[in-house]
């Protein structure tokens, strides 16, 4: 018996999606448009093939790239559902497919202050 599978997805990636789309709108609608129709496609082929995006980091998890887009889907497939958890922009990411060299992937938000910090140097106190 086949059971159909769910698309579940987090409301701030669903609210991310949509700032992008009206961003990309003002400029050229077209494009926009294109963009989320390619983002439709690709994360509704995880109902038929849950597991054709590629194994992220930690267990479970799994990255998405966007064709012609520079940004990948973070999901994750638990039994019947398909979570997408989050929409990461990848320009100046490439560490994120390098998992094989040792790379990490670090999903935590960094501040201005922190990104011009050397990587070196300890965080600053609060």
């Amino acid at each position: 018996m086949f059971h159909a599978m769910k698309l579940r997805w987090d409301a701030g990636t669903l609210c991310l999606l949509e700032v992008i789309y009206a961003i990309r709108a003002k400029s050229d609608l077209a494009a926009a448009r294109s963009f989320v129709v390619r983002v439709a496609e690709a994360t509704g082929r995880l109902l038929t093939l849950p597991m054709s995006g590629r194994p992220g980091v930690r267990k479970g998890m799994w990255f998405l790239p966007i064709a012609g887009a520079p940004y990948v889907i973070v999901y994750r497939v638990r039994g019947e559902t398909v979570d997408i958890l989050r929409m990461i922009y990848t320009t100046g990411r490439a560490s994120i497919w390098n998992w094989d060299e040792g790379a990490q992937f670090d999903a935590r938000q960094r501040t201005q202050a922190a990104r011009r910090r050397p990587a070196n140097r300890r965080p600053a106190r609060s």
